[in-house]
């Protein structure tokens, strides 16, 4: 089996993404790699305001960046029996190119993600950071492809 020395998990906030954890967990416990947990934050474009309060886009990019960590942690804390190095990282920007700059920046040698499995015009129209993420790699990119319905609900 190949040593892998640094895998990447990147997760959304969805259950569809969290179905890569065990996968990545395990070929990381099985080669000794370390593990990060990447949450990419998509910028914030627009200000939020409603009656008597006005949120400006630091407080909103403060405000995410803080459910990210916790929603980071709180994953990490399922598999903290697992005898793997599990790290949390939070980001701000377009989700491809944020996951690969990571990996060239963080030396990652192998990513393991979710996706849909969508085909044809669905995939075209919608287009999948997963599939843009294993074409433009330099690394090996494992996709664990859901069981669930494309009505995700998305958590963090």
């Amino acid at each position: 089996m190949k040593k892998y020395e640094h895998i990447l998990i990147p997760l959304d906030g969805s259950k569809l993404a969290e179905e890569a954890l065990e996968d990545g967990i395990l070929i990381a416990k099985s080669t000794g790699a370390k593990v990060t947990l990447l949450r990419v934050v998509p910028p914030v474009e627009i200000i939020l305001s409603a009656p008597g309060y006005q949120y400006f886009v630091d407080e909103q990019w403060e405000l995410m960046r803080i459910a990210a960590i916790e929603y980071l942690t709180e994953v990490r804390k399922r598999f903290q029996k697992e005898e793997v190095e599990i790290n949390t990282e939070v980001i701000l920007g377009p989700a491809t190119d944020m996951i690969l700059v990571f990996c060239e920046k963080q030396k990652v040698d192998l990513i393991v993600m979710g996706t849909h499995g969508r085909s044809g015009v669905k995939r075209w129209m919608i287009g999948s950071v997963a599939d843009k993420v294993s074409r433009a790699s330099t690394c090996p990119v494992m996709l664990v492809r859901s069981h669930q319905s494309e009505s995700v609900k998305r958590i963090a």
